[in-house]
This record gives C-alpha cells, structure tokens and sequence, in this order.
C-alpha cells in the first residue's frame, strides 16, 4: 500500500506540474 501511495503522490505532482506550466505558457502567450 505504501508504493500505492507514493506513486499516487508522484503522479499528483506531476499533473500539477503539467497543469500549472500549460497555465504559465497560455498567459505567456497571450
């Protein structure tokens, strides 16, 4: 359960990442 975690962990970060760095390149762009 606790690789579970981690790896849902690790995802979360990384669709933040993606998420919050599309926002950036969108407000950028415009």
């Amino acid at each position: 359960q606790v690789e579970l975690v981690a790896l849902e962990a690790v995802a979360g970060i990384v669709i933040g990442s993606i998420g919050s760095w599309l926002a950036v390149n969108r407000y950028l762009r415009v």
